[in-house]
């Protein structure tokens, strides 16, 4: 048994022989950064900035791009799901 990000996981399973290794069990998410969410650190104060990257991400979340920029550059999708 292991916990880990999916992307790990995905990682080894894709550098073994096929169907020697899978995921199981259930996928766990929110934790101390919270459930469905982006987080990028900015200065206190920078509120047009955060209201910038909160509108953008959710823009990427609505339209697909998210979910097909995880799975291209880490094999899984790993977006944040309605």
């Amino acid at each position: 048994m292991a916990i880990a990000n999916v992307t790990a996981f995905k990682a080894v399973i894709d550098a073994n022989a096929p169907g020697s290794l899978m995921l199981t069990g259930p996928a766990f998410s929110g934790g101390v950064l919270g459930l469905g969410t982006t987080n990028v650190a900015l200065r206190q104060g920078e509120d047009a900035l955060r209201e910038a990257f909160d509108a953008a991400i959710a823009e990427i979340n609505a339209d697909g791009t998210n979910s097909a920029l995880t799975e291209k550059w880490f094999g899984v999708d790993i977006s944040i799901q309605p």
